[in-house]
């Protein structure tokens, strides 16, 4: 059974060895669950992150969160069945980082 001490030296060699410096992830369903597990985790490699979400309060929640680990964050209400909503999300992330991840 690994201990609490061996399971923190096991985590940050692990984050030592997953960069993401300079890089930018999408997340989808990061307002929440998984998703935002997701996106805490990636941001802790040092990707700025755009989410996406149904849910504004939830995403909302979420970006500040990442904001305040230090990386740029954009939230970015968006029903992913719409495709109007698709287009959106693609305008708004090419206008804040330039580039799609």
């Amino acid at each position: 059974m690994v201990n609490e001490q061996e399971a923190m030296f096991q985590r940050e060699s692990y984050l030592d060895k997953f960069h993401l410096e300079g890089k930018v992830a999408l997340v989808t369903g990061g307002s929440r669950g998984i998703g935002k597990a997701i996106a805490l985790c990636l941001a802790e490699a040092g990707a700025d992150i755009i989410l996406a979400s149904r849910k504004l309060p939830d995403l909302e929640a979420a970006t500040q969160e990442i904001t305040q680990m230090g990386r740029r964050a954009l939230g970015i209400p968006a029903n992913l069945r719409h495709l109007t909503e698709i287009d959106d999300l693609i305008k708004k992330s090419l206008e804040e980082f330039g580039h799609l991840p």
